[in-house]
């Protein structure tokens, strides 16, 4: 090649050899292997430009490929005899926070619904009680609730998973479905009128089952996409189920059992983002970015954005009777805003000395049928906000627990975890008295 077919070749510029780059996994091994890359290098892009944080390490766990996380002790308990002993659980502290979001919910009587491990909980605030759903036997990975607040819906990463739909105040599961999404599944979402229950599976495709979870049928089936899903939502009319994911929005037609999946282009002159939540506003749905932003469409095209969070907007909420939405994110803020997306109040987490969060990102946000508001905390808390007061429930919150001794005479016990909390409990409050 000569120097005029040189000065004629076609440039890339460095943007575009490092997005190759990234996408190819035997150069960035390779250049791993020599050094070249340090780990940063090797996280995931969500989409965000130079002037955003690094990445967030709890999204990246959220959206790696889900490993199957069989509880052996609970699967061998139920395939062999039953223990010689009287030991009956009564209280969890905490729940699974580090890679799920929008997993805590009020059921109709004002209590609050959640998972840890493999059990549901119910939890009374006022009396500070548990009750537990034990029907799964590996790791619980999503919930959802029913429009009606009575019943819920979970499930599991597993080989085989399963979905049931079970009644807060009973316990007693209603529903148990299964056969089409392998490796477990990721999201659920119930329909508007309650008939139907949406699962988004964590295969390499992602694929969509729609299940009429009364009659124990499938309605329909399809793969969404390659790019993990991080929302999964039916519009109000039940013939659309738009998903949120890594630089994606899919609305997803419900026709006769037919699936139709359309990939959304419509950004405008921005770039895609990582759509990280959604709800439906009356026809219009909101998605909550990586950038901190609010994304209103309208019939599938961008109609406008507003400004909400500093950092990942991780959580949604459709306020009742349409009075608005919720949203809650990485900065430790809570905003209610009315029809019209104007803030109408701040519930601020991060700056609450009293509450004083060792972690204070907003992972889930919810609101009662009287309007107290309950929040998830990536630091493991539960608390809830009912008329300009708190609740707090605290837990440990990352990796294992190391130390657990207990008071010889008072009803009190101490723990020491992975997370460097050293924490004093006292047993019949449920509550921590230090930490």
């Amino acid at each position: 090649m000569n120097s005029m077919e040189v000065a004629s070749s076609k440039r890339i510029t460095l943007q575009e050899f490092i997005s190759y780059i990234t996408k190819n996994k035997e150069c960035l091994a390779i250049l791993n292997y020599y050094s070249i890359l340090i780990k940063d290098d090797l996280r995931l892009n969500f989409g965000h430009n130079e002037e955003l944080p690094d990445c967030d390490s709890d999204l990246e766990n959220e959206v790696k490929e889900k490993q199957y996380e069989l509880n052996t002790t609970i699967a061998n308990r139920k395939e062999t005899e039953e223990p010689d002993a009287s030991l009956e659980l009564e209280f969890i502290y905490g729940y699974r926070c580090e890679d799920v979001r929008n997993n805590i919910r009020y059921t109709r009587k004002g209590n609050i619904v959640y998972h840890t491990a493999s059990i549901g909980v119910v939890l009374n605030v006022t009396k500070t009680k548990q009750k537990h759903f034990k029907e799964h036997g590996a790791v619980i990975s999503c919930l959802a609730i029913h429009p009606e607040l009575v019943y819920a819906a979970t499930s599991e990463i597993s080989l085989e998973p399963f979905i049931c739909i079970w009644d807060t105040s009973t316990l007693e599961c209603l529903a148990r479905i299964s056969g089409v999404l392998k490796k477990g599944v990721t999201h659920l979402a119930f329909s508007g009128d309650g008939k139907y229950i949406a699962a988004i599976g964590a295969d390499s495709y992602h694929s969509l089952a729609i299940y009429n979870w009364k009659t124990n049928t499938l309605v329909g089936c399809t793969q969404v996409s390659r790019s993990p899903v991080l929302s999964l939502t039916f519009n109000p009319s039940n013939t659309v189920i738009a998903t949120t994911g890594i630089k994606s929005l899919n609305f997803i037609t419900i026709k006769n059992g037919l699936l139709k999946v359309n990939k959304t282009i419509s950004w405008g002159a921005s770039l895609p983002k990582t759509l990280l939540c959604g709800a439906y506003l009356d026809n219009a749905f909101v998605t909550g970015s990586f950038s901190g932003e609010l994304l209103v469409w309208k019939e599938e095209a961008l109609a406008s954005t507003y400004l909400a969070h500093k950092g990942l907007v991780n959580a949604i909420w459709v306020r009742d009777n349409k009075k608005g939405l919720i949203t809650g994110g990485n900065d430790g803020i809570v905003i209610l805003w009315d029809t019209l997306l104007r803030k109408e109040s701040i519930i601020n987490i991060v700056d609450n000395k009293v509450l004083n969060c060792l972690l204070p990102k907003i992972r889930s946000v919810c609101e009662s049928l009287d309007g107290s508001v309950v929040i998830g905390v990536r630091s493991g808390e539960i608390i809830e906000y009912r008329e300009g007061k708190f609740d707090l429930l605290r837990s440990h919150f990352k990796n294992k627990l190391y130390g657990l001794a207990v008071h010889p005479k008072l009803p009190e016990f101490v723990t020491f975890g992975q997370d460097g909390i050293f924490a004093h409990w006292d047993i019949p409050s449920r509550k921590q008295k230090q930490v």
